[in-house]
């Protein structure tokens, strides 16, 4: 059955990855030789506009989309008060949004306004071990972390990546569904 949806999946781009069910700035309370790596922003994210109805991490998700990101699950937050979300494999609710890295190597947890939480995802790394060398499966994530974290720092990348996004948002250009509010 595994095997069934991961090849159904491939044909959207996408991998069937081993991953943590709890979000991941929790990792160290269950695996004390793991835990997230902070990326801040050199520039504050811009204020989202009163006319739109967006997420308050709107910003923050379009970095990670441009990065390779999908959204792996919302803060509860998120949601209206009149839905009760329930995951029966989760214990917690996520306190920020989170998403995982297409190649299913890494994760990053959205701390609004102020950066990420990063983390590898070693249940993947692991695994990778087996079918291809050692360094290429430890590489590869420190690559995707390097990318971020460096486009972060860099305030002129970094605030003209804000200002065309905000550009986008004001026009009307963004149309993803998943930077928008859940509905009720």
């Amino acid at each position: 059955m595994i095997k069934t949806w991961g090849r159904s999946i491939e044909w959207f781009g996408l991998r069937l990855v081993e991953a943590y069910v709890e979000q991941v700035t929790d990792i160290n309370q269950t695996n004390v030789f793991q835990s997230c790596f902070p990326i801040r922003f050199s520039v504050p994210p811009p204020a989202i506009p009163s006319d739109a109805s967006v997420l308050p991490d709107y910003f923050e998700g379009c970095l990670l989309r441009h990065f390779g990101y999908v959204l792996d699950i919302y803060s509860s937050e998120y949601y209206p008060s009149s839905i009760n979300v329930y995951y029966s494999y989760r214990s917690r609710e996520f306190r920020h949004s989170q998403y995982v890295h297409k190649s299913g190597l890494a994760f990053a947890q959205i701390r609004e306004g102020v950066g990420f939480n990063w983390l590898t995802n070693r249940l993947a790394t692991t695994r990778q071990v087996h079918y291809n060398s050692q360094s290429d499966s430890q590489e590869r994530p420190n690559q995707i972390m390097d990318e971020l974290t460096n486009f972060c720092l860099d305030e002129q990348k970094l605030g003209a990546f804000w200002d065309e996004t905000l550009r986008d948002l004001t026009k009307g250009g963004e149309t993803s569904t998943s930077a928008f509010r859940p509905s009720a």
